[in-house]
């Protein structure tokens, strides 16, 4: 099996550099809500 260089497949698979700043930008400003839940279950319906 033949192998392409890292170089060649990295060249290949590239993002645009506004893309790649988006997805930065997405992952940077992602807020964690999981901190703001009160530590007491929610009672169930009956």
């Amino acid at each position: 099996m033949k192998t392409m260089p890292a170089q060649a497949i990295q060249e290949t698979h590239a993002f645009a550099d506004e893309a790649r700043d988006a997805v930065y930008r997405a992952i940077f400003s992602r807020r964690d809500v999981r901190g703001q839940f009160l530590p007491t279950p929610v009672p169930d319906e009956g």
